[in-house]
């Protein structure tokens, strides 16, 4: 079985159909929930807090947590050219800190209100 390989919009898109990456992404997401909820037992909120894996490893959780939330990753053919319209992350200055960047046509979230 091949590993789950988050999509980080640095790259080209991750293989495979678009039905069975979502379901991949999906079973990915609610396994690091697992995480969470076993390794952050003691908190108010075990799924509000990041687990150890996610902070040595935070460009793929934001990753993951993105493409869960069905934010779409920019993507790149072999030649470098842009091939999608997305969010693309990276290592930033400082531990733990990641560097979302959106690529292509202006994207407009809204969250909360009524």
């Amino acid at each position: 079985m091949a590993e789950f390989e988050v999509a980080t919009g640095a790259a080209g898109v991750p293989e495979g159909d678009d039905r069975g990456r979502r379901a991949a992404v999906q079973t990915a997401f609610e396994g690091l929930l697992q995480i969470r909820r076993l390794m952050n037992a003691d908190a108010a909120d075990p799924e509000g807090v990041p687990a150890e894996w996610e902070r040595r490893q935070p460009v793929r959780a934001v990753a993951l947590a993105l493409e869960a939330a069905g934010v779409p990753p920019s993507a790149t053919d072999a030649e470098g050219r842009r091939t999608a319209t997305g969010y693309r992350l990276g290592a930033a200055e400082g531990t733990g800190v990641v560097r979302v960047e959106w690529l292509g046509e202006k994207f407009l979230m809204v969250v909360g209100g009524q």
